[in-house]
Protein backbone atom coordinates (compact mmCIF):
# COMPACT_ATOMS: atom_id res chain seq x y z
CA UNK A 1 0.00 0.00 0.00
CA UNK A 2 1.08 3.49 -0.85
CA UNK A 3 1.98 5.30 2.10
CA UNK A 4 -0.07 8.58 3.42
CA UNK A 5 3.23 10.15 3.03
CA UNK A 6 3.61 9.53 -0.20
CA UNK A 7 -0.05 9.91 -1.09
CA UNK A 8 -0.19 13.22 0.63
CA UNK A 9 2.95 15.07 -1.77
CA UNK A 10 0.52 13.95 -4.71
CA UNK A 11 -2.68 15.15 -3.17
CA UNK A 12 -2.19 16.91 -0.28
CA UNK A 13 -5.03 17.39 2.32
CA UNK A 14 -6.93 20.27 3.44
CA UNK A 15 -4.73 22.63 5.63
CA UNK A 16 -5.47 22.82 9.15
CA UNK A 17 -6.31 25.99 9.35
CA UNK A 18 -9.88 25.35 8.00
CA UNK A 19 -11.15 24.99 11.77
CA UNK A 20 -13.97 26.40 13.76
CA UNK A 21 -17.40 26.01 12.40
CA UNK A 22 -15.97 25.85 8.77
CA UNK A 23 -14.63 22.76 9.05
CA UNK A 24 -15.71 20.20 6.80
CA UNK A 25 -17.63 18.09 9.68
CA UNK A 26 -19.36 21.16 10.34
CA UNK A 27 -20.25 22.08 6.82
CA UNK A 28 -20.95 18.28 5.82
CA UNK A 29 -23.52 18.47 8.80
CA UNK A 30 -24.95 21.62 7.80
CA UNK A 31 -25.51 20.11 4.47
CA UNK A 32 -27.21 17.07 5.56
CA UNK A 33 -29.89 19.18 7.32
CA UNK A 34 -30.61 21.45 4.12
CA UNK A 35 -30.65 19.02 1.27
CA UNK A 36 -32.91 16.63 3.99
CA UNK A 37 -35.61 19.22 3.35
CA UNK A 38 -34.92 20.18 0.16
CA UNK A 39 -35.18 16.66 -1.22
CA UNK A 40 -38.18 15.87 0.77
CA UNK A 41 -39.71 19.38 -0.26
CA UNK A 42 -38.93 18.62 -3.82
CA UNK A 43 -40.35 14.80 -3.77
CA UNK A 44 -41.73 13.17 -6.79
CA UNK A 45 -45.23 12.70 -7.23
CA UNK A 46 -44.94 10.12 -10.19
CA UNK A 47 -43.52 7.00 -8.34
CA UNK A 48 -41.55 4.08 -9.72
CA UNK A 49 -43.51 0.01 -9.15
CA UNK A 50 -40.29 -1.05 -7.38
CA UNK A 51 -41.17 0.94 -4.46
CA UNK A 52 -44.49 0.98 -4.84
CA UNK A 53 -44.48 -2.78 -4.61
CA UNK A 54 -43.44 -2.92 -1.28
CA UNK A 55 -46.93 -1.16 0.05
CA UNK A 56 -49.28 -3.92 0.16
CA UNK A 57 -46.56 -5.66 2.77
CA UNK A 58 -46.61 -2.44 4.80
CA UNK A 59 -50.21 -1.53 5.34
CA UNK A 60 -53.54 -2.59 4.90
CA UNK A 61 -55.68 0.55 3.30
CA UNK A 62 -59.55 0.57 4.53
CA UNK A 63 -61.56 2.45 2.44
CA UNK A 64 -63.74 5.94 3.91
CA UNK A 65 -64.25 8.39 4.45
CA UNK A 66 -61.87 8.97 5.56
CA UNK A 67 -59.50 6.47 4.42
CA UNK A 68 -57.02 5.06 7.36
CA UNK A 69 -54.17 3.21 6.98
CA UNK A 70 -53.53 0.52 9.34
CA UNK A 71 -49.35 -1.44 9.62
CA UNK A 72 -49.33 -4.94 9.07
CA UNK A 73 -46.88 -7.11 11.09
CA UNK A 74 -43.20 -6.23 11.21
CA UNK A 75 -42.13 -9.31 9.36
CA UNK A 76 -44.33 -9.42 6.51
CA UNK A 77 -42.63 -8.71 3.63
CA UNK A 78 -40.16 -11.65 4.52
CA UNK A 79 -43.78 -14.22 5.28
CA UNK A 80 -45.52 -13.27 2.49
CA UNK A 81 -44.04 -11.32 -0.17
CA UNK A 82 -40.10 -12.20 -0.73
CA UNK A 83 -40.31 -13.00 -4.24
CA UNK A 84 -42.83 -10.67 -5.27
CA UNK A 85 -41.08 -7.76 -3.82
CA UNK A 86 -37.80 -9.54 -4.75
CA UNK A 87 -36.32 -9.14 -1.48
CA UNK A 88 -33.00 -10.46 -2.34
CA UNK A 89 -31.70 -7.24 -4.13
CA UNK A 90 -32.89 -4.86 -0.83
CA UNK A 91 -33.43 -7.47 1.75
CA UNK A 92 -33.32 -4.88 4.51
CA UNK A 93 -35.17 -2.00 2.48
CA UNK A 94 -38.74 -4.47 4.09
CA UNK A 95 -37.53 -3.87 8.00
CA UNK A 96 -36.49 -0.06 7.77
CA UNK A 97 -39.76 0.69 6.10
CA UNK A 98 -41.87 -0.97 8.28
CA UNK A 99 -39.94 0.58 11.33
CA UNK A 100 -40.04 4.32 9.76
CA UNK A 101 -43.84 3.51 8.78
CA UNK A 102 -44.54 2.76 12.58
CA UNK A 103 -42.45 6.59 14.20
CA UNK A 104 -44.51 8.24 11.32
CA UNK A 105 -48.14 6.95 13.10
CA UNK A 106 -46.36 7.24 16.69
CA UNK A 107 -45.13 11.18 16.24
CA UNK A 108 -49.52 11.18 14.13
CA UNK A 109 -48.00 12.05 10.77
CA UNK A 110 -51.24 11.03 8.56
CA UNK A 111 -50.63 9.41 5.19
CA UNK A 112 -49.94 6.48 3.99
CA UNK A 113 -46.46 4.38 4.21
CA UNK A 114 -44.84 6.53 1.07
CA UNK A 115 -44.62 9.40 3.33
CA UNK A 116 -42.47 7.16 5.49
CA UNK A 117 -40.48 5.76 2.22
CA UNK A 118 -40.00 9.58 0.68
CA UNK A 119 -38.80 10.60 4.23
CA UNK A 120 -36.01 7.75 4.52
CA UNK A 121 -34.71 8.39 1.25
CA UNK A 122 -34.36 11.85 1.46
CA UNK A 123 -32.53 11.91 4.92
CA UNK A 124 -30.14 9.03 3.58
CA UNK A 125 -29.58 10.68 0.10
CA UNK A 126 -28.82 13.66 2.02
CA UNK A 127 -26.12 12.09 4.29
CA UNK A 128 -24.28 10.41 1.31
CA UNK A 129 -24.47 13.71 0.22
CA UNK A 130 -22.08 14.60 3.27
CA UNK A 131 -20.26 11.92 3.37
CA UNK A 132 -19.18 12.44 -0.34
CA UNK A 133 -18.08 15.97 0.56
CA UNK A 134 -16.16 14.62 3.25
CA UNK A 135 -14.52 11.99 1.33
CA UNK A 136 -13.11 14.34 -1.72
CA UNK A 137 -12.03 16.44 0.35
CA UNK A 138 -10.08 13.99 2.28
CA UNK A 139 -8.59 13.18 -0.92
CA UNK A 140 -7.49 16.65 -1.14
CA UNK A 141 -9.98 17.95 -3.16
CA UNK A 142 -10.37 21.52 -2.47
CA UNK A 143 -13.37 22.42 -0.34
CA UNK A 144 -15.07 25.29 -2.97
CA UNK A 145 -14.35 22.38 -5.80
CA UNK A 146 -15.80 19.59 -2.90
CA UNK A 147 -18.96 21.73 -2.85
CA UNK A 148 -19.00 21.95 -6.38
CA UNK A 149 -18.51 18.10 -7.16
CA UNK A 150 -21.03 17.31 -4.15
CA UNK A 151 -23.93 19.64 -5.72
CA UNK A 152 -23.36 17.94 -9.16
CA UNK A 153 -23.77 14.61 -7.34
CA UNK A 154 -27.10 15.60 -5.58
CA UNK A 155 -28.70 17.53 -8.84
CA UNK A 156 -27.50 14.24 -11.12
CA UNK A 157 -31.32 12.83 -12.40
CA UNK A 158 -30.46 9.67 -10.91
CA UNK A 159 -29.24 10.76 -7.47
CA UNK A 160 -32.36 12.96 -7.72
CA UNK A 161 -34.24 9.60 -7.95
CA UNK A 162 -32.82 7.89 -5.53
CA UNK A 163 -33.39 10.90 -3.10
CA UNK A 164 -36.81 12.11 -3.83
CA UNK A 165 -38.77 9.03 -5.26
CA UNK A 166 -39.90 5.59 -3.82
CA UNK A 167 -36.48 3.95 -4.51
CA UNK A 168 -34.80 1.30 -2.66
CA UNK A 169 -31.12 1.70 -3.42
CA UNK A 170 -31.05 5.11 -1.42
CA UNK A 171 -31.07 3.49 1.75
CA UNK A 172 -27.58 1.93 1.38
CA UNK A 173 -25.90 4.90 -0.14
CA UNK A 174 -24.83 6.18 3.70
CA UNK A 175 -22.93 2.69 3.97
CA UNK A 176 -21.31 2.81 0.54
CA UNK A 177 -19.89 5.87 0.99
CA UNK A 178 -19.18 5.40 4.77
CA UNK A 179 -16.84 2.40 3.55
CA UNK A 180 -14.64 4.57 1.65
CA UNK A 181 -14.30 7.31 4.21
CA UNK A 182 -13.04 4.69 6.76
CA UNK A 183 -10.77 3.89 4.26
CA UNK A 184 -9.80 6.95 3.25
CA UNK A 185 -9.01 8.29 6.92
CA UNK A 186 -7.14 5.14 7.74
CA UNK A 187 -6.75 3.39 4.65
CA UNK A 188 -6.33 -0.10 5.81
CA UNK A 189 -4.62 -0.40 8.85
CA UNK A 190 -5.64 -1.71 12.74
CA UNK A 191 -9.78 -2.21 13.15
CA UNK A 192 -10.36 -0.16 10.25
CA UNK A 193 -10.86 -3.43 8.20
CA UNK A 194 -13.67 -4.60 10.26
CA UNK A 195 -15.07 -1.39 10.77
CA UNK A 196 -14.87 -1.16 6.50
CA UNK A 197 -16.48 -4.69 6.38
CA UNK A 198 -19.50 -4.04 8.42
CA UNK A 199 -20.24 -0.93 6.61
CA UNK A 200 -20.04 -2.66 3.13
CA UNK A 201 -21.87 -5.17 4.84
CA UNK A 202 -25.00 -2.87 5.72
CA UNK A 203 -24.74 -1.85 2.04
CA UNK A 204 -24.75 -4.95 0.71
CA UNK A 205 -27.67 -6.29 2.63
CA UNK A 206 -29.23 -2.80 2.21
CA UNK A 207 -28.90 -3.82 -1.35
CA UNK A 208 -27.14 -6.28 -3.34
CA UNK A 209 -25.21 -4.41 -5.92
CA UNK A 210 -23.07 -2.26 -3.19
CA UNK A 211 -21.97 -5.37 -2.31
CA UNK A 212 -19.91 -4.75 -5.81
CA UNK A 213 -17.26 -3.08 -3.69
CA UNK A 214 -16.22 -5.78 -1.58
CA UNK A 215 -13.93 -7.51 -4.24
CA UNK A 216 -13.15 -4.76 -5.71
CA UNK A 217 -11.27 -3.49 -2.27
CA UNK A 218 -9.90 -6.67 -1.76
CA UNK A 219 -8.17 -6.74 -5.14
CA UNK A 220 -7.30 -3.07 -4.54
CA UNK A 221 -5.77 -3.74 -1.37
CA UNK A 222 -3.69 -6.50 -2.94
CA UNK A 223 -2.30 -4.81 -5.49
CA UNK A 224 -1.69 -1.63 -3.79
CA UNK A 225 2.32 -2.67 -1.98
CA UNK A 226 1.50 -4.10 1.41
CA UNK A 227 3.23 -6.58 3.05
CA UNK A 228 1.82 -9.98 1.65
CA UNK A 229 0.68 -11.50 5.04
CA UNK A 230 0.06 -8.15 6.70
CA UNK A 231 -2.33 -7.30 3.81
CA UNK A 232 -4.42 -10.93 4.24
CA UNK A 233 -4.44 -10.49 7.74
CA UNK A 234 -6.45 -7.46 7.45
CA UNK A 235 -8.46 -9.05 4.54
CA UNK A 236 -9.47 -11.94 6.28
CA UNK A 237 -10.86 -9.25 9.00
CA UNK A 238 -12.08 -7.21 6.35
CA UNK A 239 -14.24 -10.45 4.60
CA UNK A 240 -15.27 -11.78 8.05
CA UNK A 241 -17.37 -8.60 9.44
CA UNK A 242 -18.93 -8.56 6.12
CA UNK A 243 -20.19 -11.99 5.82
CA UNK A 244 -20.87 -11.82 9.67
CA UNK A 245 -22.93 -9.10 8.61
CA UNK A 246 -24.83 -10.03 5.93
CA UNK A 247 -25.48 -13.44 6.40
CA UNK A 248 -25.88 -12.96 10.17
CA UNK A 249 -28.68 -10.24 9.48
CA UNK A 250 -30.31 -12.27 6.77
CA UNK A 251 -30.40 -15.54 8.89
CA UNK A 252 -31.93 -14.07 11.64
CA UNK A 253 -34.80 -12.21 10.12
CA UNK A 254 -35.76 -15.24 7.59
CA UNK A 255 -35.91 -17.63 11.19
CA UNK A 256 -37.81 -14.48 13.18
CA UNK A 257 -40.55 -14.70 9.82
CA UNK A 258 -40.73 -18.65 10.41
CA UNK A 259 -38.22 -20.31 8.20
CA UNK A 260 -36.57 -22.50 10.38
CA UNK A 261 -34.87 -25.53 8.14
CA UNK A 262 -31.42 -25.18 7.42
CA UNK A 263 -32.19 -26.24 3.73
CA UNK A 264 -35.43 -23.76 3.63
CA UNK A 265 -32.88 -21.04 4.75
CA UNK A 266 -30.15 -22.20 2.19
CA UNK A 267 -32.92 -21.51 -0.40
CA UNK A 268 -34.28 -18.27 0.46
CA UNK A 269 -30.95 -17.08 0.41
CA UNK A 270 -29.36 -18.40 -3.13
CA UNK A 271 -32.81 -19.13 -5.12
CA UNK A 272 -33.44 -15.76 -7.09
CA UNK A 273 -37.13 -16.03 -8.55
CA UNK A 274 -36.25 -13.74 -11.69
CA UNK A 275 -32.86 -16.21 -12.41
CA UNK A 276 -32.37 -16.98 -15.99
CA UNK A 277 -35.40 -14.23 -16.81
CA UNK A 278 -33.27 -10.73 -16.55
CA UNK A 279 -29.84 -10.39 -17.78
CA UNK A 280 -28.31 -11.50 -20.97
CA UNK A 281 -24.98 -10.14 -23.02
CA UNK A 282 -26.02 -9.02 -26.00
CA UNK A 283 -24.24 -6.87 -28.81
CA UNK A 284 -26.15 -3.82 -28.54
CA UNK A 285 -25.59 -3.66 -24.57
CA UNK A 286 -21.84 -2.70 -25.21
CA UNK A 287 -23.30 0.87 -27.31
CA UNK A 288 -26.35 1.59 -24.68
CA UNK A 289 -24.46 0.49 -21.66
CA UNK A 290 -22.36 3.97 -21.90
CA UNK A 291 -25.58 6.04 -23.02
CA UNK A 292 -27.49 4.36 -20.38
CA UNK A 293 -24.84 5.84 -17.46
CA UNK A 294 -25.16 9.48 -19.46
CA UNK A 295 -28.38 9.30 -18.59
CA UNK A 296 -27.81 9.18 -15.05
CA UNK A 297 -26.52 12.92 -15.51
CA UNK A 298 -28.53 14.36 -18.08
CA UNK A 299 -31.65 13.33 -19.37
CA UNK A 300 -31.13 12.58 -22.73
CA UNK A 301 -33.46 9.98 -23.62
CA UNK A 302 -37.37 10.81 -24.02
CA UNK A 303 -40.01 9.38 -21.55
CA UNK A 304 -41.07 6.59 -23.89
CA UNK A 305 -37.30 5.70 -24.57
CA UNK A 306 -37.96 1.92 -26.35
CA UNK A 307 -34.65 1.04 -27.00
CA UNK A 308 -31.93 3.13 -29.32
CA UNK A 309 -33.42 1.19 -32.33
CA UNK A 310 -36.54 2.59 -31.99
CA UNK A 311 -35.35 6.02 -30.90
CA UNK A 312 -32.84 6.26 -33.89
CA UNK A 313 -36.00 5.25 -36.61
CA UNK A 314 -38.46 8.14 -34.83
CA UNK A 315 -36.04 10.75 -33.38
CA UNK A 316 -32.16 10.53 -35.53
CA UNK A 317 -31.14 13.62 -33.68
CA UNK A 318 -31.89 12.94 -30.72
CA UNK A 319 -30.51 9.42 -31.23
CA UNK A 320 -27.16 11.41 -32.69
CA UNK A 321 -27.33 14.02 -30.12
CA UNK A 322 -27.10 11.27 -27.01
CA UNK A 323 -24.67 9.32 -29.09
CA UNK A 324 -22.53 12.69 -28.74
CA UNK A 325 -23.24 13.22 -24.86
CA UNK A 326 -22.80 9.41 -24.54
CA UNK A 327 -18.70 10.17 -25.97
CA UNK A 328 -17.96 13.06 -24.45
CA UNK A 329 -18.85 11.63 -20.79
CA UNK A 330 -16.72 8.71 -21.38
CA UNK A 331 -13.43 10.85 -22.84
CA UNK A 332 -14.39 13.36 -19.19
CA UNK A 333 -13.86 9.99 -17.16
CA UNK A 334 -11.29 8.64 -19.21
CA UNK A 335 -9.27 11.78 -18.98
CA UNK A 336 -9.60 11.70 -15.27
CA UNK A 337 -8.36 8.03 -15.23
CA UNK A 338 -5.28 9.24 -17.42
CA UNK A 339 -4.25 12.10 -15.16
CA UNK A 340 -4.62 9.76 -11.64
CA UNK A 341 -2.43 7.13 -13.22
CA UNK A 342 -0.34 9.95 -14.44
CA UNK A 343 0.36 11.27 -10.87
CA UNK A 344 0.93 7.97 -9.81
CA UNK A 345 -2.68 7.93 -7.71
CA UNK A 346 -4.35 5.00 -8.72
CA UNK A 347 -2.17 2.88 -6.46
CA UNK A 348 -4.64 4.84 -3.37
CA UNK A 349 -6.79 2.10 -1.83
CA UNK A 350 -9.83 4.69 -2.27
CA UNK A 351 -9.14 5.75 -5.43
CA UNK A 352 -8.41 1.93 -6.97
CA UNK A 353 -11.12 0.41 -5.18
CA UNK A 354 -13.66 3.13 -6.72
CA UNK A 355 -12.27 2.94 -10.45
CA UNK A 356 -12.74 -1.16 -10.25
CA UNK A 357 -16.00 -1.14 -8.43
CA UNK A 358 -17.04 1.52 -11.29
CA UNK A 359 -16.16 -0.98 -14.26
CA UNK A 360 -18.04 -3.87 -12.48
CA UNK A 361 -21.16 -1.83 -11.61
CA UNK A 362 -20.84 -0.80 -15.25
CA UNK A 363 -20.50 -4.92 -16.36
CA UNK A 364 -23.76 -5.39 -13.94
CA UNK A 365 -25.65 -2.69 -16.04
CA UNK A 366 -24.46 -4.28 -19.49
CA UNK A 367 -25.69 -7.44 -18.46
CA UNK A 368 -28.77 -6.84 -16.62
CA UNK A 369 -30.37 -3.36 -17.87
CA UNK A 370 -28.31 -0.52 -19.16
CA UNK A 371 -30.56 1.61 -18.33
CA UNK A 372 -31.70 1.04 -15.02
CA UNK A 373 -31.29 4.68 -13.04
CA UNK A 374 -30.80 2.34 -9.70
CA UNK A 375 -28.17 0.46 -10.25
CA UNK A 376 -26.44 3.40 -12.46
CA UNK A 377 -26.62 5.59 -9.22
CA UNK A 378 -23.12 3.51 -7.77
CA UNK A 379 -21.49 4.51 -11.09
CA UNK A 380 -22.92 7.47 -11.09
CA UNK A 381 -21.16 8.68 -7.54
CA UNK A 382 -17.49 6.61 -8.46
CA UNK A 383 -17.76 9.02 -11.37
CA UNK A 384 -18.11 11.96 -9.43
CA UNK A 385 -15.00 10.84 -7.34
CA UNK A 386 -12.92 10.01 -9.71
CA UNK A 387 -13.07 12.80 -11.71
CA UNK A 388 -12.89 15.41 -8.75
CA UNK A 389 -9.64 13.75 -7.54
CA UNK A 390 -7.96 13.33 -11.23
CA UNK A 391 -9.10 16.75 -12.50
CA UNK A 392 -8.24 18.47 -9.13
CA UNK A 393 -4.66 16.94 -8.23
CA UNK A 394 -1.83 19.08 -7.97
CA UNK A 395 -0.13 17.75 -11.34
CA UNK A 396 -2.94 18.91 -13.69
CA UNK A 397 -3.31 21.71 -15.22
CA UNK A 398 -5.75 24.13 -13.76
CA UNK A 399 -7.83 24.48 -17.02
CA UNK A 400 -8.87 21.35 -16.03
CA UNK A 401 -10.80 22.54 -13.00
CA UNK A 402 -12.94 24.87 -15.11
CA UNK A 403 -13.91 21.84 -17.04
CA UNK A 404 -14.90 20.45 -14.14
CA UNK A 405 -17.07 23.27 -13.44
CA UNK A 406 -18.38 23.37 -16.33
CA UNK A 407 -19.39 19.54 -16.37
CA UNK A 408 -21.17 20.21 -13.33
CA UNK A 409 -23.16 23.36 -14.10
CA UNK A 410 -24.31 21.42 -16.96
CA UNK A 411 -25.37 18.26 -14.80
CA UNK A 412 -27.20 21.18 -12.44
CA UNK A 413 -29.54 22.13 -15.42
CA UNK A 414 -30.16 18.92 -16.09
CA UNK A 415 -31.08 18.20 -12.37
CA UNK A 416 -33.19 21.14 -11.90
CA UNK A 417 -35.50 20.07 -14.81
CA UNK A 418 -35.98 16.94 -12.81
CA UNK A 419 -36.60 18.72 -9.68
CA UNK A 420 -39.16 20.80 -11.22
CA UNK A 421 -40.56 17.99 -13.04
CA UNK A 422 -41.13 16.34 -9.98
CA UNK A 423 -43.73 18.54 -8.47
CA UNK A 424 -45.80 18.59 -11.47
CA UNK A 425 -48.97 17.40 -11.10
CA UNK A 426 -48.93 13.59 -12.00
CA UNK A 427 -50.49 12.02 -15.35
CA UNK A 428 -49.34 8.71 -14.10
CA UNK A 429 -50.95 9.59 -10.55
CA UNK A 430 -54.75 10.46 -12.52
CA UNK A 431 -54.48 7.38 -14.67
CA UNK A 432 -54.96 5.18 -11.91
CA UNK A 433 -57.18 7.20 -9.31
CA UNK A 434 -59.19 6.13 -12.98
CA UNK A 435 -58.55 2.88 -13.18
CA UNK A 436 -59.15 2.36 -9.54
CA UNK A 437 -62.57 3.70 -9.73
CA UNK A 438 -63.84 1.29 -12.83
CA UNK A 439 -61.95 -1.49 -11.77
CA UNK A 440 -62.78 -1.45 -7.84
CA UNK A 441 -63.24 -5.09 -6.81
CA UNK A 442 -62.99 -6.85 -10.62
CA UNK A 443 -59.57 -8.95 -10.94
CA UNK A 444 -57.49 -6.72 -12.95
CA UNK A 445 -54.74 -8.77 -15.27
CA UNK A 446 -51.97 -6.42 -16.46
CA UNK A 447 -48.31 -6.23 -17.03
CA UNK A 448 -45.64 -4.64 -15.29
CA UNK A 449 -47.51 -1.05 -16.09
CA UNK A 450 -46.66 2.66 -14.18
CA UNK A 451 -50.66 3.13 -13.74
CA UNK A 452 -51.26 -0.06 -12.56
CA UNK A 453 -48.41 0.51 -9.85
CA UNK A 454 -50.40 3.15 -8.76
CA UNK A 455 -53.04 1.86 -7.95
CA UNK A 456 -51.00 0.26 -4.81
CA UNK A 457 -51.60 3.45 -3.55
CA UNK A 458 -55.66 3.41 -3.37
CA UNK A 459 -56.00 -0.65 -2.89
CA UNK A 460 -54.73 -3.41 -1.30
CA UNK A 461 -53.80 -4.96 -4.18
CA UNK A 462 -55.34 -8.38 -3.97
CA UNK A 463 -57.23 -8.09 -7.09
CA UNK A 464 -54.28 -7.02 -8.90
CA UNK A 465 -52.35 -9.64 -11.32
CA UNK A 466 -49.05 -8.38 -12.89
CA UNK A 467 -48.69 -11.29 -15.64
CA UNK A 468 -44.35 -11.37 -15.12
CA UNK A 469 -45.01 -11.57 -11.10
CA UNK A 470 -48.06 -14.35 -11.23
CA UNK A 471 -45.58 -16.11 -14.06
CA UNK A 472 -42.16 -15.86 -11.37
CA UNK A 473 -44.74 -16.93 -8.58
CA UNK A 474 -45.06 -20.31 -10.36
CA UNK A 475 -41.68 -21.18 -11.40
CA UNK A 476 -42.62 -19.82 -14.98
CA UNK A 477 -44.26 -23.06 -16.20
CA UNK A 478 -46.34 -22.62 -18.95
CA UNK A 479 -49.17 -25.00 -18.26
CA UNK A 480 -49.64 -24.12 -14.39
CA UNK A 481 -49.55 -20.56 -15.39
CA UNK A 482 -52.17 -20.56 -18.35
CA UNK A 483 -54.33 -23.53 -16.13
CA UNK A 484 -53.93 -20.88 -13.16
CA UNK A 485 -55.08 -17.95 -15.04
CA UNK A 486 -57.65 -19.50 -16.68
CA UNK A 487 -58.64 -20.25 -13.05
CA UNK A 488 -58.97 -17.40 -11.61
CA UNK A 489 -61.18 -15.81 -14.84
CA UNK A 490 -63.74 -18.61 -14.62
CA UNK A 491 -64.00 -18.11 -11.05
CA UNK A 492 -64.41 -14.43 -10.92
CA UNK A 493 -66.95 -15.10 -14.13
CA UNK A 494 -69.18 -17.38 -11.91
CA UNK A 495 -69.15 -14.85 -8.95
CA UNK A 496 -70.18 -12.45 -10.92
CA UNK A 497 -67.43 -10.54 -10.70
CA UNK A 498 -65.97 -8.47 -13.93
CA UNK A 499 -62.19 -9.39 -15.25
CA UNK A 500 -60.34 -6.17 -16.97
CA UNK A 501 -57.11 -6.28 -18.99
CA UNK A 502 -55.07 -3.52 -18.82
CA UNK A 503 -52.01 -2.41 -20.82
CA UNK A 504 -51.81 -6.11 -22.36
CA UNK A 505 -52.75 -5.98 -26.39
CA UNK A 506 -51.60 -2.97 -27.48
CA UNK A 507 -47.95 -4.72 -28.42
CA UNK A 508 -47.96 -5.99 -31.43
CA UNK A 509 -47.31 -9.99 -31.48
CA UNK A 510 -43.81 -9.61 -32.14
CA UNK A 511 -43.33 -7.72 -28.95
CA UNK A 512 -45.68 -10.29 -26.65
CA UNK A 513 -43.73 -12.82 -27.81
CA UNK A 514 -40.77 -11.05 -26.90
CA UNK A 515 -42.48 -10.71 -23.19
CA UNK A 516 -43.74 -13.95 -22.37
CA UNK A 517 -42.24 -16.52 -24.96
CA UNK A 518 -38.89 -15.73 -25.16
CA UNK A 519 -38.06 -13.81 -21.65
CA UNK A 520 -40.41 -15.55 -19.45
CA UNK A 521 -40.23 -18.46 -21.68
CA UNK A 522 -43.85 -19.55 -21.58
CA UNK A 523 -44.51 -21.27 -24.67
CA UNK A 524 -48.03 -19.83 -26.70
CA UNK A 525 -48.79 -17.76 -23.90
CA UNK A 526 -48.36 -14.95 -26.37
CA UNK A 527 -51.43 -16.41 -28.75
CA UNK A 528 -53.33 -16.99 -25.55
CA UNK A 529 -53.50 -13.68 -24.56
CA UNK A 530 -54.38 -12.66 -28.06
CA UNK A 531 -57.34 -15.30 -27.22
CA UNK A 532 -58.40 -13.31 -24.26
CA UNK A 533 -58.29 -9.82 -26.44
CA UNK A 534 -61.12 -11.47 -28.80
CA UNK A 535 -63.21 -11.96 -26.12
CA UNK A 536 -63.13 -8.97 -24.40
CA UNK A 537 -63.98 -5.26 -25.13
CA UNK A 538 -62.46 -1.55 -24.28
CA UNK A 539 -64.33 0.27 -22.03
CA UNK A 540 -61.30 3.09 -21.63
CA UNK A 541 -58.06 4.40 -22.65
CA UNK A 542 -55.53 6.27 -20.69
CA UNK A 543 -52.64 8.90 -22.53
CA UNK A 544 -49.04 7.84 -21.51
CA UNK A 545 -45.69 9.78 -22.13
CA UNK A 546 -44.81 10.00 -25.87
CA UNK A 547 -48.68 10.39 -26.66
CA UNK A 548 -49.24 7.14 -26.42
CA UNK A 549 -52.57 4.95 -25.33
CA UNK A 550 -53.12 2.19 -22.67
CA UNK A 551 -56.27 0.86 -22.82
CA UNK A 552 -58.87 -0.99 -20.50
CA UNK A 553 -60.39 -3.61 -21.59
CA UNK A 554 -63.32 -6.06 -20.19
CA UNK A 555 -63.90 -9.99 -20.32
CA UNK A 556 -67.22 -10.74 -22.45
CA UNK A 557 -66.18 -14.36 -22.51
CA UNK A 558 -68.00 -17.14 -20.62
CA UNK A 559 -66.85 -19.69 -18.33
CA UNK A 560 -64.49 -22.22 -20.16
CA UNK A 561 -65.33 -26.03 -18.87
CA UNK A 562 -62.95 -28.76 -19.21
Amino acid sequence: MRSPVAFTKNHPTPSQGSAGLFAPKYVAALLVLILSVTFYEFRSTVFIGDGLRHLPALRTITEGPPVTFHSKPWLEVYRSHYDRVVVHHHFLFGLTIRAAFALQQALGVGGDAIVAIQAVNAISAAISAGLFFLLVVRLGVPIGISLAVMAGVCLSPAYVLAATNVTEVALALPFFLGTLLVLADREFLGHTAGLAGILVGLATISYLLAGSLVPCIAIAAIVSGSPFRSTIEKLFLFLSAFALVVLGIWVVVLYLSGVHSFADLVTAILKFPEQGTYGRFKLGSLIATPIGLTQAFFQILPDDFRGLRSLYHQTPVVALFAGILSLITCAFLARAIYLLSKGRMLRNLVLLSSLLTFLLVEAVCLWWDPYYLKLQVFALILFWLIVAAGFTNSQSDRAYRWYLLLFVIAVAVSGVRVLSTNIQPSQTNTNAQQLHAIVREGVLITGWSSDVAHLWLYSNGENIIPLPDFALARNLQPSRVESDLKAIIDKASANGTKVYFYALFEANDEELTNAYDIRFRLSGFASYLRSLQQDARPVGRFVQPGEHWSVLYVYNGTVSHP
